[in-house]
């Protein structure tokens, strides 16, 4: 709660509801300043808020795909999304089941254009049900930025390759969270072969999870599901870039 609103405030709960929800925040010195009137430029803000709240990522897309590549190790095939580009190069972040097996190998990194690029392995996480993997390229691409942690009916959009057709994006909502021993979250946006390692991306266009499969290991044999997908949350991916960029 910010520092300039009581508990007892008539207002309190509003508050502290759209603070939550992202709508409505304070300044950087943690007041609300709940009995001043707006600007023009903060119900700017406030609009501008609730415009990404609508389950449209019309506005995000073209500065999110540019961050977005195409995987190919071997015979595999997946999608990566880029999460930091320094002087150490840029580095991809992706599905260790895309990535393992491959760590002497080259990949083949295709970027928002059409462009081949070269990268190489740099580390697989060992942790179990992590499945990250970081790959690095001496190219530029975008990185994305961080969101936060998902909740459940949150509109998301998954954006990869799906059987190699570049740049898809497919959109659904949070169905659960807390999956895989709450290192994963459920949606129901489409995931197919090729979409492992792709961003999981929110309505601001920011990075919240990371595609694993469609169904990676079915509960009933031989049936098929529909709307059934899964992601590595966004502070599993914390936790394994911070201990990569670390070491």
């Amino acid at each position: 709660m910010f520092k300039d609103v009581e508990k007892d405030c008539i207002f309190a709960d509003d508050i502290a509801y759209v603070s939550k929800t992202g709508v409505m925040v304070g300044d950087p010195e943690g007041n609300f300043r709940p009995d001043q009137p707006a600007t023009r430029g903060e119900l700017a803000a406030v609009v501008r808020r609730m415009m990404f709240r609508d389950g449209v990522f019309t506005d995000v897309l073209p500065d999110v795909v540019p961050s977005v590549v195409e995987i190919r190790a071997g015979n595999k095939l997946g999608s990566g999304v880029c999460v930091r580009s320094d002087t150490g190069g840029c580095h991809i972040l992706t599905c260790r089941h895309v990535a393992e097996g491959n760590e002497k190998a080259v990949f083949v990194i295709i970027i928002h254009g059409g462009r081949s690029l070269v990268g190489t392995y740099k580390i697989a996480s060992a942790v179990p049900n992590e499945d990250l993997a970081l790959i690095t390229t001496t190219y530029y691409v975008p990185p994305l930025p961080l969101g936060s942690p998902v909740v459940q009916g949150q509109p998301v959009a998954v954006i990869g390759s799906p059987l190699g057709l570049r740049e898809s994006v497919t959109i659904g909502a949070v169905s659960a969270t807390g999956r895989k021993e709450g290192a994963w979250f459920q949606l129901d946006a489409p995931i197919n072969p090729g979409n492992s390692g792709g961003p999981i991306i929110n309505e601001e266009g920011k990075l919240v999870g990371l595609a694993v499969a469609k169904v990676p290991d079915a509960a009933i044999p031989d049936v098929g599901t529909e709307g059934l997908g899964y992601a590595v949350g966004l502070e599993v991916i914390k936790q394994f870039l911070n201990r990569v960029w670390q070491e």
